[in-house]
Parts: structure tokens; sequence; C-alpha cells
């Protein structure tokens, strides 16, 4: 069968990593990263990661020599996504690659690779520049144990013939690690006008810090706190107290950074609290004054926003913001009954009695 197209592939690698070649080409490992060699179709091809594809010449050859960076030197952590890089060295002006594993998904870094089915290719073959080209991509380990990346690439003499191709094909295996720390749990509640986080773990073995996290949008989130890990392998707990400083609003989200020893990490869930499920109210220092007296002053644990003082019709007498829990009378109130009605940040709003002598 004739392929019109090109095609190429390619290959990841940790240390302590087996290397199968479909010919006998030399094989040159690099601290965190392999030399081997490789196969490409001008649109981008897939199922040939394995076997390669001969239409490209008939024997694997040793004319490409590659490697891929990116990887870390101790073994991939299950469910941390990988930014790797496909690095080619060939004498022919252009390349293409196809990569599959058994164990997780690969996603594209950039427009110049595509994923198809499960598998991932190039989108058209990437021209060599001082007989070396790149392609970039991810790659996220799904669960512990073995994993392997079969590749094959090409290196095409883009004339649209196939006679001065060259191709290879190879296997990268690895052993993927779960994440060494467990949550066992990881909750938040609002109390006495806090935000409470709690998370409990075990398993900390070779585990670096938690950062918490905390938005109040749910989108966009800043440091709360880091805590170093303790390094046990026992159940631990952890507890933060928000003091609400930096929300102004009725819900405040919540998610834990869990950061490795090399620096790779993963997120935990969101978890929200509702901080309107108690009703914010205020006090007044004093609700009986005298009518020389200019001021009241609102005893409040959150942040009040504006008020407005009625009299005991319902009659607006002034309005306005509040300065540090003090409200200033614009001019002389007469003896009587008012009433101040104050709103807090996040949109509660509460009212009190006084009188003026």
């Amino acid at each position: 069968m004739k392929i019109n197209n090109k095609f190429k592939f390619l290959s990841l690698i940790t240390t302590s990593i087996v290397l199968f070649i479909n010919a006998t080409p030399t094989v040159k490992i690099e601290k965190g990263s392999i030399a081997y060699h490789q196969l490409a179709s001008s649109g981008g091809i897939t199922g040939y990661s394995v076997a390669g594809c001969n239409c490209h010449g008939g024997t694997a050859s040793s004319a490409v020599v590659t490697n891929i960076s990116g990887l870390p030197t101790t073994d991939p952590i299950a469910g941390t996504t990988y930014a790797l890089t496909l690095n080619i060295n060939g004498s022919n002006p252009a390349a293409g690659f196809n990569l599959s594993t058994n164990n997780g998904t690969l996603t594209v870094a950039n427009g110049e690779t595509q994923v198809i089915g499960t598998e991932l290719t190039h989108t058209s073959p990437k021209t060599l520049v001082s007989n070396t080209t790149s392609f970039s991509f991810n790659w996220t380990p799904a669960t512990s144990g073995p994993a392997a990346l079969n590749f094959a690439v090409n290196n095409i003499d883009a004339t649209g013939g196939t006679g001065n191709d060259n191709w290879n094909v190879g296997v990268a295996n690895t052993n993927v690690q779960t994440l060494p720390v467990t949550l066992l749990s990881f909750k938040a509640k609002y109390e006495n006008e806090t935000n409470i986080i709690n998370w409990e773990v075990e398993n900390e073995i070779n585990f670096k810090k938690y950062e918490l996290e905390t938005s109040c949008n749910g989108t966009d989130f800043n440091l709360a706190t880091s805590i170093v890990s303790s390094n046990s392998s026992a159940k631990k707990s952890y507890s933060y107290t928000d003091k609400l400083t930096n929300c102004n609003t009725a819900k405040v989200f919540y998610r834990l950074k869990l950061i490795e020893l090399d620096n790779s990490f993963t997120y935990s869930k969101i978890i929200i609290t509702n901080n309107d499920l108690k009703k914010q109210s205020f006090k007044l220092i004093n609700n009986n004054i005298e009518s020389n007296i200019d001021r009241v002053q609102l005893f409040s644990k959150q942040k009040l926003v504006n008020y407005s003082i009625l009299n005991q019709t319902g009659k607006m007498i002034q309005k306005g913001n509040v300065s540090n829990n003090f409200i200033f009378f614009n001019t002389k109130l007469l003896p009587g009954i008012y009433y101040v009605n104050a709103t807090f940040y996040n949109g509660d709003t509460h009212t009190e009695k006084f009188i003026v002598n």
C-alpha cells in the first residue's frame, strides 16, 4: 500500500528507561533525556507509533537523532502534567511524528500538534533549521505503575517522493508514582465572622508543602498561607483561619496546592463557604444620646459600607458612608426616636433604634 503523506514519530523518557529501537543505531543516554532515532505525514497520522511506516523507506534508519526534554529526573507523578519537547536532528528539510501512550493522556501545547483519537501527531511537517527542529506537547500520566510511550518519527526530503526519507521507531518505558500524600478530607466552615479551613492527610513521606489558595470569584486564586509538610506517614491535621479581610463577597472559594519535592504539584477540589448563612448585625455603643452629641458609634465585626438615618415616621434625615464605625450628623438632631439602617460589605442590612434627648 502506498501512502502519499509524509510522517513522523516521537518518544519520552525519565531516568532508568528502557529503549527498544527498530534498527541498530547508537543510543545516546543523557541526564533527564535520551537520544534515539525516528518517522512523518503531511497532515498528521496515527496508528504507526509502534511498528512505524515503511512507506518512507524499507527499514528504520539511524540518520535521524532526537531527544525528549522536560521530564523529571525522578519517576513522574500520576495526575501531574509534564510539558515536554521533542527535539529532532536530521539532514532532510522537514519532519513529523506520531506518539501514543498506554498510561494517561497526551495534549497539545500549541497549533503545531494535534490529538487524533488518543494519539498525538503533527498538523504539518515542520521545517528544520540548521538540521534541527522541535515539537512541544503535554503528557499527564493517569495511574501508578509502568508507562510506555511508543513513537515513530520521520525526516522527509519534502519533494513529494519517499526515496530519500529517513525514519525510525522506539519505545520509552518508565514507572509512574502516585502523589505520596493522601488527602483524606478538606473542609471549610463559617464561624464567628471567620472561615476555618481544615484538612487531614496521611503518608507525607517525601512531600514538600501545602499552599492554601483563596478566591473571591472561584477563578482568580491567591496564596493565603503556606505550610511545610511534617514528613510523617501517620495521619496529620492542618487548620487555617481566614479573617476575610481580602474578600468582600458572600461566597469564598478555597483549594489546596500539594507540592512535591521536585516542585511538581496537583490541586485539590475547590470548596466553598457561604458567609451569608448568618445574617450580619451591629450594635450602637450608646443608643440614648443628648441633643448636643454630633455622632453615634457602631460596633460590628464586619465591614459596614453605608447608612441612612430615619425619623420615627420613616422619613430619611441623612445618608452617607460609614467611617471607622462612626456616623456623624450633618445637622443637630431634634429630640425624638431615630433609626440607623446600615449596609454590610456582603449586602446584608441591619437597623438599630436610638433616642435623642
